[in-house]
């Protein structure tokens, strides 16, 4: 069953999502997707891995971060403002009756900012990133170079029919993030998974953050997928919902 919702964020700009429930009426844990870099929540693999979970007794809720998709905010997001998107899609996870527990999971700079996010909030029971991104500083600067410069000093993108704009609040964002040091604080099994091809976010990158986690950890390098995964759906999720179900499933039994 798929539910079209929507929440607020903390500066309560409404955030559209989908959120889908396993069969029957049984407590489940609840898993958060969030999408990447101007991305959406029915993008790509997220609307696939949603429906597996839900096959395998979680519930799934994939959002839009602000100014992405169809919710509100403003004309660009940042790690800062996906962090903040990603607890206001788990404060809303929790609230449902069904929902036992929480696991988060996110693609490119999302899956960077869910794992800012779990450092910061205990109740996360595990975590799964996707070709996450170490290094903001040096993306942020490559993407300034492939963005269209505006007078004043701004930036402008078009994407899926949404104009993002772009200031120096995004770029100063990006250089001031340390994903190396959230990684590092957080206390959930993590899973990272990474495609041999990747040609926007380096395979180094994920292994590099799996260097200095915590145990328990896991890393799966997909050979051959790019950054989105293409044709790679399969292996993706398939380690997705295992790994989940190892850390919230079998926990509660």
């Amino acid at each position: 069953m798929e539910l079209d919702v929507v929440f607020r964020n903390e500066e309560q700009h409404k955030l559209v999502g989908t959120l889908a429930y396993p069969e029957g009426r049984e407590p489940c844990p609840g898993i958060v997707i969030c999408h990447g870099f101007t991305g959406g929540k029915d993008l790509y693999f997220y609307p696939l891995l949603s429906r597996a979970l839900t096959a395998a007794g979680f519930a799934a809720l994939r959002f839009d971060c602000r100014h992405c998709g169809k919710s509100e905010g403003r004309f660009h997001p940042t790690y800062k403002t996906m962090v903040s998107d990603v607890l206001a899609a788990m404060d809303f996870l929790e609230k449902q009756e069904r929902v036992t527990g929480i696991g988060v999971c996110g693609h490119s700079m999302g899956g960077t900012s869910a794992i800012m996010a779990a450092a910061r909030d205990g109740r996360v029971g595990a975590v799964v990133a996707f070709a996450a991104v170490a290094y903001p500083g040096g993306s942020v600067e490559k993407k300034r170079e492939e963005l269209a410069g505006r007078p004043g000093g701004t930036y402008v993108l078009e994407s899926r029919g949404r104009t993002f704009l772009f200031d120096e609040e995004f770029f100063r964002d990006g250089v001031s993030t340390n994903p190396l040091d959230a990684v590092r604080g957080l206390d959930a099994p993590v899973l990272f998974i990474h495609g041999t091809a990747d040609g926007r976010v380096s395979l180094d990158e994920s292994k590099q953050l799996f260097l200095v986690s915590r145990l328990p950890k896991s890393i799966k390098m997909i050979e051959g997928a790019d950054h989105c995964f293409t044709g790679h759906d399969a292996q993706l999720i398939d380690a997705t919902v295992s790994f989940f179900g190892r850390w919230l499933l079998e926990k509660e039994e």
